[in-house]
Formats: C-alpha cells, sequence, structure tokens
C-alpha cells in the first residue's frame, strides 16, 4: 500500500468569482449521520476542480439508502434526473452523476441541454488510457454484474482485466471509516494488488463513490505501482472538458439517434417541478 504524503485542499472562492458551475448528484437523499461524508466529499472535489469552477454537491429529494441493485437504482435514478433537470433549469454548465452504476446517463444526456458526466464512466475512459488493461474493485455482486455491462455498453471489454468484490454495503463502508477506516483500506488494498498481480490490471478503479472518496481522503492513489482512478475526480474533469467543449466550440452530444430529445410538449404531459 503507498500513501501520498498530503492532499492540497485550496481555499474555497467566493461565488461570483467562479466561471463554471456544476452539479454534482448524489445517488441517496440527506442522511444526517453522514453529513461527514459529504464533507470529505466536497473537500476531495475542491482539490481536483480547477480554479474558477464551483461544484455543488446535491443529494436526492426522496429515494433508497442503497441504490446498487436494480429496483432501487432504477428509482432513485429517475429522481436524480429530475434533480438534473433543475440544475439545467437554474443555469448550472454541467452535471456530475456521482455515482459509480452512473444511473440515469443516457436519459438525462437525452433530456437536458447542457454536458451530463457519469463518474464511472469517466473512469474506466481514463483508466483505459493510463494502462493495458485495467480492473474494478466494487462492492458486491449486484455491483459486479452492472459495472460489466456499463462497461461493454461503453465499449471498453476488451480493456476490462476483471471485476473484484469487497462483499460490503456503501452504508456498511461509511460506517467502517467511521470507526476505523485502516480495516477498509487495508482489505481493498489486499484486493486491488490481486487485481495487479493476477489479472495484470495497469490501473484500478473503484467501484464506489462512497469507497473512492475514503480512499482519497485516507490518500491512496495507488497498490503495487498501479494507479487508482477516483470516480469523482474523473467526472469532475471529464465535466469540465465537456462544458469547456461546448462553450467553445458548441460541441455537444449527438442528437440523431440515443441522445434524441422527446416530443415538443412532453412537460406539458408530465410536467417536472422542483
Amino acid at each position: 500500500m503507498t500513501l501520498s504524503e498530503k492532499i492540497v485542499y485550496p481555499p474555497r472562492k467566493k461565488k461570483d468569482e467562479y466561471v463554471m458551475k456544476l452539479w454534482y448528484g448524489r445517488p441517496i437523499p440527506f442522511v444526517k449521520e453522514q453529513e461527514y461524508f459529504t464533507s470529505l466529499l466536497e473537500k476531495n472535489i475542491n482539490a481536483v476542480a480547477r480554479e474558477g469552477t464551483m461544484v455543488d454537491v446535491h443529494c436526492l429529494k426522496t429515494g433508497y439508502l442503497a441504490p446498487t441493485y436494480t429496483w432501487t437504482e432504477s428509482y432513485n435514478a429517475v429522481e436524480g434526473i429530475k434533480r438534473y433537470y433543475e440544475a439545467w433549469k437554474k443555469g448550472y454548465d454541467g452535471v456530475i452523476i456521482g455515482c459509480a452504476h452512473d444511473p440515469g446517463l443516457m436519459e438525462a444526456r437525452s433530456l437536458i441541454d447542457i454536458p451530463v458526466a457519469g463518474v464511472f464512466q469517466s473512469a474506466v475512459l481514463i483508466a483505459s488510457s493510463l494502462g493495458k488493461m485495467f480492473s474494478v474493485v466494487t462492492v458486491h455482486k449486484s455491483s459486479k454484474a452492472a459495472q460489466i455491462d456499463k462497461i461493454k455498453e461503453y465499449g471498453l471489454a476488451d480493456k476490462l482485466a476483471s471485476v473484484r468484490i469487497l462483499n460490503i454495503t456503501p452504508t456498511e463502508m461509511a460506517e467502517s471509516y467511521v470507526a476505523d477506516p485502516s480495516k477498509l483500506i487495508d482489505a481493498f488494498s489486499e484486493v486491488a494488488a490481486k487485481a495487479a498481480r493476477e489479472d495484470d490490471a495497469e490501473a484500478i478503479v473503484p467501484g464506489c463513490t462512497v469507497l473512492s472518496t475514503i480512499l482519497t481522503t485516507q490518500k491512496l492513489f495507488e497498490v503495487e505501482k498501479v494507479p487508482i482512478i477516483d470516480p469523482v475526480f474523473a467526472g469532475v474533469k471529464m465535466a469540465e472538458t465537456l462544458v469547456d467543449l461546448k462553450n467553445a466550440f458548441g460541441i455537444g452530444v449527438c442528437r440523431a439517434s440515443i441522445f434524441k430529445p422527446p416530443p415538443a410538449g412532453w412537460e406539458k404531459q408530465v410536467p417536472l417541478e422542483f
């Protein structure tokens, strides 16, 4: 296990000094007991967002606390899309879907006219650029199946070395961080090291943003000299790039097929209120 010496947390700027405003959407409702985690997340985001970028972290208004199963993820994805629609209408420049299942990514891109970055898609794209093969270390079998499907959908199946699991839920991870973060760090490091040694992974993607935030907070950025790509960092940088391209050249998603918007009048049929 290799730890960086420090993370630089720059001071927050005043709101009127920002030139880019991003909406980071957590995939669950606000939970008072995990308020400390939002603080960790915001600090890590502030460390990677460039000067001039403001990233506001938002939770769902309603939903399940464990959105890593088929039904709970689907329900929370719809609630998330409603919030991303709100972000668009409120003048945000871009949206980051802050869940390593990228729930609602395709739907959000078809619905709103600002860039949308999924943290998992962003992370695996970066990981595929840093080594021949990458592995994902995720939370449990349900996530493993979902993330393998996502990687196939993103056209990166040939770059996937493996998906290994920790057999722990995000809630348990948050609780373990409070009790003793070293146990989670050691467990992840052991599994990631096996992916590097046995699966020939040359980049590792944590398959959960709770997990990746804890790893970054504990300054774990590589295992066995293999880089760890925090999906949160990847999502922030991808969103900044997509917004830059849109602002400079008007480049956005193609509306010809998968991202074709709903027909005119859809908002009157089922209004999205906020």
